[in-house]
């Protein structure tokens, strides 16, 4: 896996806003100290037919960005780069609205219409808006990984830590944890999952949830191998593993897996209960959603990022961007 380059991130341990410094005095729990939420069996993913679909090429996202998750959706607006690799452009995909971004961040969480981005170039667009709102004094504190993004929170990723707090606040909450840098993490406010490296050396990568409102961090998937690149929309969840890709409902834990060669460079993009991944077979890496719209052909399709009948790819060094004639959100 090709790991973002993130040049302004550092693993420096820092307090966060008001919260106390952290200096832990004991181990972290092991995922096995800890109950996990229930979870049933998995059913197979059935994946239907691919709908009938369109593409198109979007030569003005052609430049590279130094956060190689982008460009990507921001529900109907595509944000990407101009030759500074920096995030300052958005066009919204039914208009045609073009925005130029004021103070272009290097990395940001995105939800529907909305980008934010912490560091020297911190605050909230709310597109169209090309100006910064609502600016958070949370600037610079060590995060390894872009933070997520879901009004009215944002959870961001520390050495030793995870912090939560309100857009329009800077004051954070945050719980000891052991969060790998790299994997952004995922926000159902309110609550946040992320990779979690705490039992790294005897059986691999977890996803680890936390509930502000509810009590500790606790342990959502663990077992043998590497569970990573999760993702978060409304009551869903999805990730990557040896075994291929899960999909999970917050509300009743029902657990669904599509067995595939995934996760090698792009994690999943999650539209409700709409999963994108990256799939490599025979050699060829395509793009496969849960409901059937697909990106595939001569070359390596890959990078999805899905938002209603929208599916935005990356073929090369081009965007392209596929788009379902009829796409309705169903449950797998």
């Amino acid at each position: 896996m090709n790991a973002p380059s993130w040049g302004r991130f550092t693993a420096v341990l820092l307090s966060v806003g008001c919260a106390a410094p952290f200096s832990p005095a004991q181990p972290l729990p092991s995922a096995h100290s800890l109950p996990a939420p229930p979870a049933s069996e998995p059913q197979v993913l059935v994946i239907p037919p691919p709908p009938a679909s369109s593409r198109r090429p979007l030569p003005a996202f052609r430049h590279a960005c130094r956060d190689s998750r982008f460009p990507a959706l921001a529900g109907p607006w595509v944000v990407g780069c101009g030759p500074g690799g920096r995030l300052d452009r958005a066009e919204h995909l039914e208009t045609g609205q073009i925005v130029e971004l004021d103070s272009p961040p290097d990395s940001a969480g995105l939800s529907e219409g909305q980008i934010f981005a912490q560091g020297d170039e911190h605050g909230l667009w709310t597109l169209p808006d090309p100006l910064p709102r609502h600016a958070s004094s949370l600037m610079d504190q060590g995060e390894i990984a872009p933070p997520a993004l879901q009004d009215p929170g944002v959870a961001s990723l520390h050495e030793g830590r995870v912090a939560v707090f309100l857009i329009r606040d800077s004051h954070a909450l945050t719980r000891e944890a052991d969060p790998l840098p790299w994997f952004p993490p995922a926000l159902a406010w309110p609550t946040v999952y992320w990779v979690d490296g705490r039992d790294q050396a005897s059986d691999g990568l977890d996803i680890w949830g936390w509930n502000h409102r509810a009590g500790p961090p606790f342990p959502v998937v663990t077992a043998p191998g590497d569970q990573r690149h999760v993702a978060s929309s409304e009551t869903w969840l999805a990730w990557i593993d040896d075994d291929g890709i899960w999909l999970q409902d917050h509300q009743s834990h029902a657990r669904w897996l599509h067995r595939a060669d995934a996760g090698f460079r792009a994690g999943p993009s999650l539209w409700g209960s709409v999963a994108c991944w990256e799939e490599r077979t025979a050699g060829d890496i395509d793009v496969r959603c849960s409901d059937g719209l697909e990106a595939t052909g001569a070359g390596d399709q890959g990078w999805p990022s899905r938002w209603g009948p929208w599916l935005l790819i990356r073929q090369g060094d081009l965007p392209w961007l596929v788009t379902a004639d009829a796409a309705g959100e169903v449950a797998p």
